[in-house]
């Protein structure tokens, strides 16, 4: 049980990484692409749009659909949208889409990633899952924002995303 937390703490770190790697590296994307602030201000907040539209959706349907099955497949979107950004956005409208797909598949892995985990055990396992789980959401930002802004920041976009 403790490896099962072990992995999905990671992948989830794994997928809070993909929300701060193209604002650690917009000035780089801007100057590559020749970016407005408005299209930069779209490519960074349509991952927002994308889980604010779909996390009713997929949270809700852990309900009815094993809550593992969402987690994967998300997670796997997430995985298409990391690489497909990495090797085949050219500007605007393709770093939009993955960028869409990304923020899709980061609400179908946060919160149904607590209740696969919580799923068929007992009840003081969720409190568990909670303190462990939640915490993983938010503290490995900067980690990533940091990494992309100073080590690969040197490398031309979009290679630091693979």
């Amino acid at each position: 049980m403790n490896l099962l937390i072990a992995c999905v703490c990671i992948s989830e770190i794994l997928s809070v990484a993909a929300i701060m790697f193209f604002p650690a590296l917009l000035p780089s994307f801007q100057a590559e692409w020749g970016l407005t602030n408005t299209q930069a201000g779209w490519i960074s907040g349509i991952y927002f749009g994308g889980y604010a539209a779909t996390v009713p959706i997929l949270v809700s349907l852990t309900d009815r659909v094993d809550p593992r099955k969402i987690y994967l497949l998300s997670a796997g979107l997430g995985a298409v949208s990391m690489i497909g950004f990495g090797l085949l956005a050219q500007g605007i409208w393709t770093a939009t889409v993955f960028r869409l797909l990304a923020g899709i598949s980061f609400s179908g892995t946060y919160m149904p990633g607590v209740k696969a985990l919580s799923d068929r055990r007992p009840s003081c396992f969720f409190r568990l899952c909670c303190r462990v789980f939640r915490p993983n959401g938010g503290l490995p930002i900067p980690k990533p924002a940091g990494l992309a802004a100073s080590i690969l920041g040197g490398m031309p976009p979009p290679y630091p995303y693979w």
